[in-house]
């Protein structure tokens, strides 16, 4: 494939040659893409046909995300082939996998060393990568503000922290960067007014969908409503995760809903 003169020498390198494989408006460079995202041989004659019927473009151009996931699979072999990336760890395969989401994040952060190394090849201009240790200083610097505020404050729990504005916080400037909504106001964030009505109408509405009888099992593309339900202990260690008086609503509501539940019969 490559010569003694042209072969790729750095990671840079092997990412610009991916680029160019799936960006090739042609059979093979498809034909070459699609095996390269291991598609069945069953559907490729819809896909050719949808293909051509388009005008023979490149993947990049037909199939963003598809083009995406062959580019990391196409840098990863070919580094690995050329030495750039040891093929001797299984490790490293599965490590890659986890830039298959990378159009899905703003912020991407890892302490391997292997996604040091490549993540921020990937990476739009609307994106970051950060350091796996850089962030953990800086979480130890915010549990050390936190644990400073009154208790008024640490009583309303974690899920309503903030990081302070002001200040050269790692995650105070992840935070201006990626939520422009996050906004001064006279130094401080910005607190979107509250309607108590309009939000007692989206929970009971939600309550009620979550509560509804079960119907036959359908596939989760054809539901009109998916609850997904997570349990969270009220404290972690020294936090409190969620207010007491949302704990206590949440247990009030439970123990309604045990009491409407009609008393089940003894069979003995």
């Amino acid at each position: 494939m490559f010569t003694e003169e042209n072969r790729p020498r750095t990671l840079k390198a092997v990412k610009e040659y991916a680029d160019k494989f799936v960006r090739q408006a042609d059979g093979p460079s498809f034909q070459g893409a699609l095996d390269m995202l291991q598609v069945p041989s069953a559907p490729r004659a819809t896909i050719f046909s949808r293909w051509l019927a388009l005008g023979s473009p490149s993947i990049a151009r037909m199939a963003p995300y598809a083009a995406h996931v062959a580019t990391v699979q196409c840098f990863f072999e070919l580094a690995v082939s050329l030495g750039l990336i040891s093929g001797d760890r299984p490790s490293n395969a599965a490590d890659m996998a986890y830039l298959f989401y990378l159009p899905f994040c703003q912020v991407f952060t890892s302490s391997d060393k292997l996604h040091i190394n490549t993540v921020p090849l990937f990476l739009r201009r609307d994106q970051v990568f950060v350091p796996g240790a850089e962030l953990k200083t800086d979480l130890k610097r915010l549990d050390e503000y936190f644990s400073a505020q009154p208790q008024d404050v640490l009583d309303r729990g974690v899920m309503f922290f903030e990081p302070p504005y002001d200040g050269d916080y790692l995650t105070t400037k992840l935070w201006k960067q990626f939520l422009p909504g996050w906004a001064a106001r006279e130094g401080r964030p910005a607190e979107r007014p509250k309607d108590p009505e309009k939000e007692a109408k989206i929970v009971a509405k939600l309550r009620a969908h979550m509560e509804s009888p079960e119907g036959p099992p359908i596939h989760s593309d054809d539901a009109a409503f998916i609850a997904i339900h997570r349990q969270y202990p009220v404290k972690m260690g020294k936090w409190r995760i969620v207010a007491q008086e949302v704990a206590e609503r949440s247990w009030e509501h439970e123990r309604q809903k045990r009491e409407k539940k009609p008393a089940e019969v003894d069979k003995d």
